[in-house]
């Protein structure tokens, strides 16, 4: 079937940085941050998770990565004072984390289905 088995979400999972690896998530940030002015678009952040995840797997996150934008600035609105079509390195570690939540969720509802 068309459905992601409980594989391909694992695979996922263990692609991604954990937000408990500030180092890594560092990296990423950087490497996201083209023009390094510490602070990231959603664009830049589609461009680089588009590359680090493949196209396939991009098509399946897009809409989970622009939420989790979403849901990350709504948290934080009223107390940052740039511009709302950026995240900080703070706010990129708590996307980051809600990601990782909905790909570990899947990989759960996977096994529970039995990888069908």
């Amino acid at each position: 079937s068309g459905i992601p088995d409980e594989n391909h979400w694992w695979r996922l999972a263990s692609s991604m940085p954990s937000c408990v690896d500030r180092k890594a998530l560092r990296r990423m940030f950087t490497r996201l941050d083209h023009n390094c002015n510490g602070y990231l678009t959603i664009t830049e952040i589609k461009q680089g998770f588009s590359k680090f995840l493949g196209e396939k797997q991009w098509l399946q996150m897009e809409e989970v990565v622009r939420e989790a934008f979403d849901q990350v600035k709504a948290l934080n609105s009223g107390t940052k004072v740039h511009d709302d079509n950026f995240v900080d390195f703070k706010e990129f570690s708590q996307l980051v984390s809600e990601i990782e939540r909905y790909v570990y969720g899947r990989f759960i509802e996977a096994v529970e289905r039995g990888g069908d």
